[in-house]
């Protein structure tokens, strides 16, 4: 691997961000359950941890080397671990105002503890405590974007306009400077957005964090009308205004060698279609997680794409692949197609028309059928199902 170049940026809310964002989930045992034994925990998390000194070792290059300027963590994650690693890197680097100014960090509120019953709590009280012990955890003064995280899972939308009623007093603050919403039902994020927007006779949400709708095998954000207007999830965030993020762009494991973890939502045809694809990324010699990464990256209307990233090691490969989007003229280059033609190599278009074949590919079948992706809003009602004594949620609207 030859010297790499920072990560290239574009343009969010008026301000430079890199092409890539560090997803901060990794930092923790989080989403790799299937190797969790339990033995970090947030209230005995320890600094000279050999874990926790690799993360915030990447952390550290990510921002000092790699130029990465977003990180996108929350509460949820390791349930308190990833702030608190964060907040240590953060506080390690002694940031000026004029470098802090150049990072924008994320965090999330109402997803929170291991427990079912305890897990989410939409709350005014819940929320404003959240955004205070996320500011004393990360080190910071203020936070760039806190978010709604998972709203789907709210038992009423009335949950979700309290938690919204706490980060509106919490911008007023100055704890954070603008307000997000992250969650997988595009329709359940579109349905938040307008009834917030006619219920406070404006927009209160300046960003919106979509993932796993933005890759190989799902291009809905782009491409699918919501179930209520004739218009993508994209298309009515540009309407409102509403900057949107994408994250997952391997599909939480499903766009990789490996494959997914067994608690992966994904059914199981859409698991073996993206093995399928992965075999003919390994019989073109190529790795599909890159291919998924280049696909994702090459969209000009997307800002930032968030990737969790555990090591160095990790960074500079995502650093890499990034580098082939250097030197990009935004005004010749203003459709994803074009931007693919001039970074991919001939060996790269071959694979990636055979996965995305319409007609005979491995995802063909299904985006005939619609099962592309999951449904999200089910697997909210299979987790209240699950829960004691918990009624389940009917409010949310369904992609279509």
């Amino acid at each position: 691997m030859s010297e790499l170049e920072k990560i290239p940026t574009r343009e969010l809310l008026s301000k430079p961000v890199s092409i890539i964002g560090l997803g901060c989930s990794s930092f923790s045992a989080f989403f790799d359950k299937d190797a969790d034994d339990g033995s970090l925990n947030v209230e005995t998390l320890s600094r000279d941890n050999e874990k926790v000194i690799g993360w915030i070792e990447t952390i550290h290059y990510a921002i000092n080397v790699a130029g990465i300027t977003l990180l996108d963590t929350a509460p949820w994650y390791g349930h308190g671990i990833s702030e608190v690693v964060v907040g240590w890197a953060l506080h390690d680097l002694r940031l000026t105002e004029q470098r802090r100014g150049m990072l924008q960090i994320q965090t999330k509120v109402g997803r929170y503890a291991a427990d079912p019953i305890k897990q989410f709590d939409f709350s005014y009280d819940a929320t404003i405590r959240s955004v205070q012990r996320s500011l004393e955890r990360l080190h910071c003064s203020y936070i760039d974007c806190v978010q709604i995280h998972d709203p789907e899972f709210a038992p009423s939308l009335a949950q979700v306009m309290a938690t919204l009623e706490g980060l509106r007093f919490a911008k007023r603050q100055g704890w954070c400077l603008s307000i997000g919403l992250t969650g997988y039902p595009l329709a359940v994020q579109h349905q938040i957005l307008e009834i917030s927007r006619k219920r406070f006779n404006c927009n209160l949400f300046d960003r919106s964090l979509t993932y796993s709708h933005y890759n190989l095998h799902d291009t809905s954000l782009f491409l699918h009308p919501l179930p209520s207007i004739e218009k993508s999830f994209f298309e009515y965030c540009a309407a409102q205004k509403i900057a949107v993020l994408a994250a997952a762009p391997l599909s939480m494991g499903l766009l990789t060698k490996q494959g997914p973890p067994r608690w992966h939502p994904a059914s199981a045809e859409l698991k073996k279609a993206c093995r399928e694809a992965a075999k003919i990324c390994d019989s073109h010699g190529l790795d599909i997680s890159i291919l998924a990464l280049m696909f994702a990256l090459a969209s000009p209307q997307l800002p930032c794409t968030i990737l969790g990233m555990k090591s160095v090691e990790e960074v500079k490969l995502a650093q890499n692949v990034a580098n082939r989007f250097q030197n990009i003229d935004p005004s010749l280059m203003f459709t994803q197609d074009r931007v693919l033609k001039h970074v991919f190599t001939e060996k790269e278009k071959l694979c990636f028309i055979a996965v995305r074949d319409p007609i005979s590919g491995p995802f063909a079948t299904l985006w005939n059928n619609g099962d592309f992706r999951w449904d999200g809003v089910q697997s909210a009602t299979a987790f209240w199902a699950q829960a004691e004594n918990a009624s389940i949620p009917d409010w949310q609207t369904k992609d279509r």
